[in-house]
């Protein structure tokens, strides 16, 4: 392999990773459920692998952890709890999913309810915002 071959491509790698956007940080978002059941969340990915709450006008905050997070590329899913007595991702209660896409500061999606039988419905959209430091 010639010797300015190896260099070029260690650039071209490290260049083409740096444009992608990350998933990290704080975010706060809203969305509705079917007809008018609005509702909002934040996710927290500053410390750890994440935690979130999750908030309806029917309900109180559902604080637990987010689960089943995974990033590609601009794409992005995870799993919440709406639901409160949820004190791990093995006992999720009411699970939503959202699966979305985003860009440096806003991810933008549906929120799917999962059946035990291996499929999903649609149950909602959602778009949430990196939350930005102020200076």
């Amino acid at each position: 392999m010639p010797r300015g071959l190896i260099p070029a491509i260690l650039v071209a790698m490290l260049t083409s990773t740096a444009c992608a956007p990350a998933f990290t940080g704080r975010w706060d978002g809203s969305g509705e459920i079917g007809e008018a059941g609005y509702f909002s969340f934040s996710l927290d990915f500053v410390k750890g692998p994440g935690s979130g709450e999750f908030r309806t006008d029917k309900s109180d905050v559902v604080a637990g952890p987010v689960c089943q997070v995974v990033r590609r590329d601009r794409h992005v899913e995870f799993v919440i709890a709406s639901r409160s007595g949820s004190a791990d991702c093995a006992s999720l209660s009411y699970p939503l999913t959202f699966v979305g896409d985003f860009g440096q500061d806003v991810v933008t999606g549906s929120v799917l309810e999962r059946k035990t039988d291996g499929g999903e419905r649609l149950v909602g959209v959602f778009r949430a915002f990196r939350v930005r430091k102020d200076k």
